[in-house]
């Protein structure tokens, strides 16, 4: 995995709160809570947060991990908040409170949006409708060519519009989210149905984003049309923080 000389670090991270949920139930679990005060000592605005917080045990075990994902905005210069969770785990494992520390490592990313404009439904089942659309996405992602299909209905009158994006990641970056809306318009205009999807792509790689509609009426799709964008978040910023000592969460009533 590559990440640009540019993405330097730039994020000021904050620990403001490491707390841990009163244990529950016959495995005596437990959650851990994670806030974080995020300053961007970037010249760009960030939109997009990958945060990666391990959890160690007062040995430096690792005893648990996760990802967390925020399309959130922090302006150059501005300090931003997020609640992250480490993992959900039994009590016992944290062992003494006091030593218990959480690691954080924290990736901010600028947006890039391209509308990619309309694509008409073909009037048959299994009949592709496809365009060259050669949209650069920011320098960051290439959308190639997209296309739709739908199935012949099934015995219950049901049937799936597929819609694909050929992409091309252009950078030696890997791209943590790439978000691509599909949007099913009838022939009247109004809007019937969103489909959403969201990918990682590796430095150079290219990648066919899928979406999809179910449909229990394929007579919708007459004379209807998919209008698609795209949003492409590059990482151009880091950082990283440790937090040391858990506290049991306590909560005013």
């Amino acid at each position: 995995m590559n990440l640009s000389t540019a993405a330097s670090n730039l994020l000021d991270v904050k620990t403001t709160k490491f707390t841990f949920e009163e244990p529950d139930g016959d495995d005596n679990s437990t959650s851990i809570n994670l806030e974080l005060d995020i300053t961007n000592n970037s010249s760009e605005d960030i939109e997009f947060i990958y945060c990666t917080s391990i959890l160690f045990d007062g040995g430096g075990n690792p005893i648990a991990c996760s990802t967390d994902e925020d399309e959130t905005l922090i302006s150059a210069g501005d300090t931003g908040s997020i609640s992250v969770n480490p993992g959900w785990l039994c009590a016992d494992l944290l062992g003494t409170k006091e030593e218990v520390t959480c690691k954080v490592f924290i990736l901010g990313g600028s947006a890039a949006f391209v509308s990619l404009g309309e694509l008409a439904v073909p009037a048959e089942p299994n009949a592709v409708a496809g365009t060259a659309l050669n949209a650069d996405i920011g320098n960051i992602i290439l959308a190639d060519r997209s296309c739709c299909f739908f199935s012949a209905p099934d015995e219950e009158g049901n049937t799936t519009l597929s819609v694909n994006l050929l992409s091309k990641n252009l950078t030696e970056d890997h791209i943590f989210r790439f978000s691509v809306k599909a949007s099913l318009v009838g022939s009247n205009g109004r809007p019937i149905e969103d489909s959403e999807s969201y990918e990682e792509i590796p430095e150079f790689a290219t990648k066919n984003i899928e979406l999809s509609f179910w449909l229990d009426n394929p007579k919708r799709l007459d004379g209807a049309t998919i209008r698609m964008e795209a949003i492409a978040f590059k990482t151009i910023a880091q950082g990283e923080c440790d937090a040391t000592g858990v506290t049991l969460e306590t909560y005013d009533y």
